[in-house]
């Protein structure tokens, strides 16, 4: 509900700003993050910092889903 991990060669540094973009079904979950910490090679974990109301509700009803 908070991040996610993105798996990457080529993190970004942080605090950078990501948009990420997740679909599933057919539905997307979009927010404007920030990159939280970084490791080269690695990957980047991603903090939710922004979301509209609506996408907060996309984001709930898919982990409720997911039994998280």
């Amino acid at each position: 509900m908070h991040g996610c991990y993105v798996d990457t060669l080529n993190p970004f540094p942080v605090p950078s700003k990501v948009k990420v973009t997740v679909t599933h079904n057919e539905e997307s979950f979009i927010a404007l993050d920030s990159v939280a910490h970084a490791e080269p090679n690695i990957g980047m974990g991603i903090s939710l910092t922004e979301m509209e109301p609506n996408q907060k509700e996309i984001l709930l009803k898919w982990l409720a889903a997911s039994g998280s």
